[in-house]
């Protein structure tokens, strides 16, 4: 007899098995699917994890760099304005209990909260055994954001006031409108 019809027959006969067969061998393929899926989720959720580590790490170092550049900025309008208006650190402001230096350490005492935040986010970020998620990760990123945001806005401002005290006529125009409306500013 013809081999083909032998084989027709064949299957005929079996086509039930054969058909569970073949699901069993499908639904294997589909269980190897599924944990290499799973594989590559966890790979991609773990590559995330570690670059919001990595920038959250850089920028809280970068926002670190930019608290000391301001304190120098700081010590420099501090400086100018001394030699500008003939002050001493320890004589009292006008009509107020406190001196020029205290005035200014004021002013410096603002960054140490955001300081301390970014020290803390550091510290906790290098720690090991600390496993934050994706999401707090991402709020802690946005906070930190947040934060430089601030910092460079106080930086430029006070850049500012660097040049207004270099320019005299400037200066003495805004130092005075200032006092008038804001006595500490």
């Amino acid at each position: 007899m013809n081999p083909l019809i032998n084989l027709w027959d064949w299957l005929d006969s079996n086509s039930g098995q054969m058909q569970t067969l073949l699901a069993v061998i499908g639904l294997i393929f589909a269980v190897i699917a599924a944990l290499y899926a799973k594989k590559q989720i966890k790979l991609s959720q773990d590559q995330r994890l570690f670059e919001l580590k990595l920038q959250l790490l850089n920028t809280s170092h970068e926002y670190l760099q930019l608290i000391l550049v301001l304190r120098n900025k700081q010590n420099i309008y501090k400086t100018k304005c001394y030699k500008k208006f003939n002050l001493k650190g320890s004589d009292l402001m006008p009509d107020e209990n406190y001196t020029n230096d205290q005035y200014f350490e004021q002013i410096v005492d603002l960054l140490k909260s955001p300081e301390e935040v970014l020290n803390k986010l550091i510290k906790g970020l290098n720690d090991n055994n600390a496993s934050p998620s994706i999401k707090e990760l991402e709020k802690y990123l946005s906070v930190i954001c947040n934060v430089g945001n601030t910092l460079r806005k106080s930086s430029a401002g006070l850049d500012h006031r660097i040049l207004e005290l270099e320019d005299s006529n400037l200066f003495e125009q805004i130092w005075h409108s200032n006092l008038q409306e804001y006595p500490h500013s």
